[in-house]
């Protein structure tokens, strides 16, 4: 059974003119990047999560 998505929606205008200007500024932030502390605990969340039994 085939299943149907909406198609992602178009923009016009000044909506499309706000979506660019945005899209330009955002493009040259820095990007957020975990520490060496942070990265170790998400690491062992992650193995403990795929030793979870439903």
């Amino acid at each position: 059974m085939a299943t149907f998505f909406k198609s992602s929606p178009i923009l016009y205008g000044k909506s499309a003119e706000r979506f660019n200007r945005e899209a330009d500024k955002n493009k040259s932030l820095e990007t957020p990047t975990l520490s060496e502390e942070e990265n170790e605990i998400f690491m062992q969340i992650f193995e403990r999560s795929k030793n979870f039994k439903f």
